[in-house]
């Protein structure tokens, strides 16, 4: 991406039949900071690993794009 954008996060995850995910979306630009809090259970692990593309080894699946300096890092 050319707007300055670092990483765009754009994707759905869940295991089974069980969505845990649904339209996570977010864009980090160069030089922005991002903390992810939440209550156990509220998906922080699953995004996380949905992100590096390693839900699947796991038993998930992963759908949508993350895209780090406009590379999909879920191609990889």
């Amino acid at each position: 991406m050319n707007d300055g954008t670092l990483l765009h996060v754009s994707l759905s995850a869940g295991y089974s039949k069980k969505i845990i995910l649904s339209g996570v979306r977010f864009d980090l630009q160069q030089g922005e900071i991002l903390g992810l809090v939440g209550s156990s259970g509220a998906g922080k692990s699953t995004l996380v690993l949905s992100m590096l593309g390693l839900l699947p080894w796991r038993g998930g699946r992963v759908s949508g794009e993350v895209l780090l300096r406009g590379r999909n890092l879920l191609e990889l």
